[in-house]
């Protein structure tokens, strides 16, 4: 592979091969105001006007040096054009057009620059060059390139145009000097060295979460997807709560559902009541008493929650399921539930008990208030409801919003939807 010195190692080995090719000395590098300065005599001047990266082996790794497993740098990828310019002795043109002819002629004969004629021409001119090294052949062709632009070229260097042949040399590769990074041997492929181990049939996969309005779902022991769907659903549980995840994939010798609190690490695995291929109901834990750390009250805030089913089965690693969301909202109580008109200090008591952290709002009437920042466990929230107007008096139903989940205020046990009448502050 080439180092840096790759593209004065190409320009030169262009010039050898001119000057052998048509037997001249003044075969010269130069700008385009500069190339006829003090010379007289036939001249050709060879002129490196742009650098390009080649685009197909942007991301290749370098060949016979990066083996599989390990990760390298990729080459820089070059691909060089040249313009190639003729002047005849004492500025004859008709000479300058036959020289012009037979360099074109010369590279046309030699589309690919050999590995030998590298190294000979590089020697001298750039000693520490191994272009020659690089396994890709280096190619020359044409470049099309129109009046235009060729004008353009001349014009920015403030001189004369003049008639020239425009070449594209690649690739150059130029080795990057970053280390190749390889990894350790493998000394066992898995347990006792049984080599891959292959698992049929698909990973287990939620696609919807079901939260029955009554808080139990009616169904046989091995649960399907429509029996689940004929109970009316709500949009969050509360603890105590039957919940229906609905999916593919459930089967096993051990199934798993782990409900993690989101954005933390904090989880827990609620008891599975019912289970079949397509559906996995659990029950959430009771409340408990607020008083013991290890209730649901105390340990399980309301707020939103992923849910995944980790399936287990003999002599096979963990299948874990894609993580679904689904809220957890807390369950109230209203101290007072009836009030007179003007500032009303409202206690509101919930479970789960708030914790330190969340964010905690009430929705009253057309309005919500924040409580202060809680800063240890608390299963009382206070509020103050400031200038109730004597004359707007009625019933006004109270949700609790914790971490972005509101409390449910309807009365799931009545038989027509309604209104919790524990939920509602009567302002008379």
């Amino acid at each position: 592979m080439s180092n840096a010195l790759a593209i004065a190692a190409a320009t030169a080995t262009l010039r050898q091969l001119l000057i052998h090719g048509l037997n001249i000395s003044d075969v010269t590098v130069r700008p385009l105001d500069t190339a006829r300065k003090g010379l007289a005599s036939n001249q050709v001047n060879l002129f490196l006007y742009q650098t390009a990266v080649n685009a197909t082996w942007r991301n290749h790794d370098l060949p016979r040096q990066v083996r599989p497993g390990e990760t390298g740098q990729p080459p820089l990828p070059l691909c060089l054009y040249y313009l190639i310019t003729a002047y005849g002795e004492g500025d004859d043109e008709t000479k300058a057009h036959q020289l012009l002819g037979h360099a074109m002629s010369v590279l046309y004969d030699h589309p690919l620059l050999g590995a030998d004629e590298i190294e000979q021409a590089t020697q001298t001119d750039v000693p520490g060059s191994n272009l020659h090294e690089q396994l890709e052949r280096i190619r020359i062709t044409t470049q099309p390139i129109s009046l235009e632009e060729m004008s353009k070229l001349w014009a920015a260097f403030q001189t004369n145009y003049r008639l020239s042949a425009a070449y594209q040399v690649s690739v150059v590769l130029i080795e990057s000097t970053r280390p190749t990074r390889t990894p350790l041997p493998v000394l066992a492929r898995g347990q006792d060295d049984r080599g891959v181990q292959t698992l049929l049939g698909g990973l287990p996969i939620i696609d919807e979460i079901r939260v029955p309005f009554s808080g139990t779902f009616t169904t046989s022991d091995t649960p399907t997807p429509e029996e689940v769907h004929l109970s009316k659903a709500l949009p969050s549980a509360q603890l105590n709560d039957e919940v229906a995840l609905i999916g593919q994939h459930f089967g096993g010798n051990t199934v798993r559902v782990r409900l993690q609190r989101q954005g933390t690490s904090e989880s827990f695995e609620p008891d599975i009541l019912k289970q079949s291929d397509q559906v996995i109901i659990v029950k959430l834990p009771p409340p408990g008493n607020p008083n013991d750390p290890q209730s649901a009250t105390a340990s399980k805030p309301a707020g939103f929650y992923l849910a995944s089913v980790i399936v287990q089965r003999t002599d096979e690693p963990d299948r874990v399921s894609n993580a679904m969301p689904f809220s957890l909202a807390p369950t109230i109580t209203l101290s007072p539930t009836q009030a007179v008109p003007g500032n009303i200090q409202l206690t509101v008591t919930s479970a789960p008990m708030i914790q330190p952290g969340q964010r905690v709002t009430l929705l009253f009437r057309a309005g919500e208030s924040m409580t202060a920042p809680v800063t240890q466990p608390t299963d009382q929230s206070s509020f103050n409801l400031q200038n109730i107007p004597a004359g707007q008096p009625g019933e006004y139903v109270v949700r609790l919003r914790v971490d972005g989940v509101d409390s449910i205020p309807i009365d799931r046990q009545a038989a027509t939807p309604q209104f919790a009448s524990n939920q509602i502050l009567k302002v008379a």
